[in-house]
């Protein structure tokens, strides 16, 4: 990609002209590594079921896995302390095709379906507030030359 750097979402469809027995599913979460200054690799795989269809590829049909609600804000706290790192970020991808709501540290977001957004965080405890049933971030957290990457 000519040394381009930027972030986003990618989905991954399983296709088979075979017919598959009973109620079988084929999911693929790729492990994707993440390194700083080219030092020593973490590896993280997709965190959450967002987009799936027929296995037959004459039958495309995309459902959203994930719900939002129009009424209900969901909260999720990440079991982590973030005060001994020296930068830390939270990667959001919205699994849906509606525009998520959700607020980190006190400040509101929005993100239209399909897109991702990263927000740096300042807080050592992180709870995230959302219209969305399942929006769990993949954390990236940076300490001197090395960073450490997992779901949310």
């Amino acid at each position: 990609m000519s040394n381009i750097e930027d972030y986003g979402v990618f989905y991954i469809y399983h296709f088979s002209k075979k017919k598959l027995e009973g109620k079988d599913v084929i999911s693929n979460r790729c492990y994707l590594g993440y390194s700083k200054n080219k030092k020593l690799h973490s590896f993280v795989h997709g965190n959450t079921y967002a987009r799936s269809t027929q296995i037959y590829a004459y039958k495309k049909n995309l459902s959203d896995i994930v719900k939002t609600s129009m009424f209900q804000n969901q909260y999720y706290t990440i079991q982590k302390e973030f005060s001994e790192f020296d930068k830390n970020e939270l990667a959001f991808a919205n699994p849906t095709s509606k525009i998520l709501k959700f607020n980190v540290e006190g400040k509101d977001y929005t993100m239209n379906p399909g897109c991702s957004k990263i927000i740096e965080i300042k807080s050592s405890i992180i709870t995230i507030k959302s219209n969305c049933m399942f929006l769990r971030p993949i954390v990236f957290s940076y300490k001197d030359n090395y960073l450490d990457v997992h779901h949310g």
